[in-house]
């Protein structure tokens, strides 16, 4: 029969054990979280409460044909590119842009670029470059004391990502990269049940 010193023994043993995987085991809790963060917000269109984020923009913009892919530049502009739409000419610096006024918006860019499919679902996923670039940022030291950090790498994604997570807070809505209590969960079953049961 264990008396209290072999008790206290075990659960050391326990405790190293999990310690000594901390590091291991919060990169992949970040890797899941941000698979179940994307999936929720490129399928679905809705943060961490289950609330559709705010809608794209419909105010005029300017555009060029870099603001679209080829097929999309042909079909707006046409061969009438002088006469179709409104023009506005920009100085930057030494050089002029000549760009076209897109009525609806940014909402009615990604229509035209996505064929009408989940055209006005949020889910900022347009080049797809802003979500490639999201991942894991936390270094080694943070995993082993038991934090893990998600976020943008590329400085321009960075910008992407925190223009977009502060017009949405504006509006009402949520953080882009929260966890639902749904996924907490479901993290919680994969991660922390096996880890209880080292102690058991």
């Amino acid at each position: 029969m264990k008396d209290l010193n072999d008790f206290a023994k075990d659960f050391q043993e326990s405790l190293n054990l999990v310690q000594s995987k901390l590091g291991e085991t919060m990169v992949k809790i970040g890797s899941d979280a941000l698979a179940l963060i994307k999936k929720r917000v490129q399928e679905e269109g809705v943060d961490a409460k289950g609330k559709k984020f705010p809608p794209y923009s419909t105010e005029p913009m300017l555009v060029g044909c870099k603001s679209f892919k080829k097929k999309s530049c042909d079909s707006f502009f046409g061969a009438e590119k002088n006469k179709q739409h409104e023009w506005v000419t920009l100085k930057r610096g030494e050089k002029n842009y000549r760009l076209a006024v897109l009525e609806g918006g940014y909402q009615e860019l990604r229509r035209m670029e996505l064929g009408g499919k989940n055209a006005e679902v949020v889910n900022f996923t347009y080049t797809g470059a802003m979500w490639g670039d999201v991942s894991i940022i936390s270094d080694p030291s943070e995993h082993d004391a038991g934090t893990v950090v998600l976020g943008a790498k590329d400085q321009e994604q960075k910008e992407i990502l925190y223009h977009n997570t502060q017009r949405n807070l504006k509006k009402g809505g949520g953080e882009i990269l929260d966890l639902s209590e749904s996924e907490v969960d479901i993290l919680k079953d994969i991660y922390l049940t096996p880890v209880l049961n080292i102690f058991k």
